[in-house]
């Protein structure tokens, strides 16, 4: 099993090698960068199990870096810390999920201990995820078996009902079997990314509101910047999936100051 990847960004030199040191002692593979710049070259190209970020960086601080990290991947566990706390700080930390908020230079074994539990709760997350599927890949096969057994009785083909897929042009979506094929290939979703391309292909050529998507797929209500923050990252990943250029979407198109819309066929629209 491979170690977990964590993404060390501190602009202090000496505290970013304390860090690394620590961290790598404790059996993780850690990436330290100097600054926000470096931070967001490296999540582009790479992919990371948790960022730990200083919040007090020079150019691009430690929210837009948490920020991006959660828009190439929402599962990213991230830790802030800060030498210079501040109420609305914290409140950004909390609004774009961080999973702890530590003061600098923390308790002895404070950051070991917050890394730990973080890295805990996504593999547990991931665990999850698979158990589900592995559960939804038996039932389809007792349900292919009690389909086989009924056409041995009553010969015939039993085709699938027409109602259980959406396409879209070269999307394909299976409702009962939980698939997505791209131009005939399989598309890997999770669970939650599954759902947002189902809900928006329901209201297809409709704009919905991210406290709509909010509302009808994670299932509870929330303010609209809650909602923008939580779809956002949601919405950036689904695209890298299913878009031949994420940065230039036509599929999944942003109607500024309202919403997103899936549409039939891909256009040359952007956002």
């Amino acid at each position: 099993m491979s170690q977990p990847h964590i993404l060390v960004v501190e602009d202090e030199a000496v505290a970013r090698r304390v860090l690394h040191v620590m961290l790598t002692q404790a059996g993780y593979d850690v990436t330290s960068v100097g600054s926000g710049e470096e931070a967001l070259e490296y999540l582009a190209a790479q992919r990371f199990d948790l960022l730990l970020t200083d919040l007090q960086l020079r150019k691009v601080d430690g929210v837009q870096v948490m920020v991006a990290a959660r828009e190439r991947d929402p599962d990213i566990e991230v830790i802030i810390l800060t030498g210079y706390a501040t109420l609305q700080s914290a409140i950004a930390a909390v609004q774009h999920g961080a999973h702890n908020y530590i003061l600098k230079p923390g308790n002895p074994g404070e950051i070991e201990q917050s890394v730990a539990d973080a890295l805990s709760k996504r593999k547990k997350r991931e665990d999850q995820a698979v158990w589900l599927r592995r559960m939804g890949e038996s039932l389809l096969q007792l349900a292919d078996s009690a389909n086989s057994a009924e056409t041995a009785v009553q010969p015939g083909v039993v085709e699938p009902l027409e109602e259980s897929f959406i396409h879209l042009g070269d999307l394909t979506i299976d409702l009962q079997r939980h698939l997505v094929t791209l131009a005939g290939a399989p598309v890997q979703l999770s669970t939650g990314e599954f759902g947002l391309l189902v809900y928006l292909a329901q209201n297809c050529e409709h704009v919905v509101s991210p406290q709509q998507i909010v509302r009808n797929v994670l299932g509870y209500d929330s303010t609209p910047q809650e909602a923008r923050d939580l779809i956002k990252a949601r919405i950036w990943a689904l695209r890298r999936k299913i878009e031949p250029h994420p940065d230039s979407p036509t599929r999944i198109v942003s109607v500024r100051g309202v919403g997103y819309m899936l549409q039939s066929r891909p256009t040359a629209t952007t956002s």
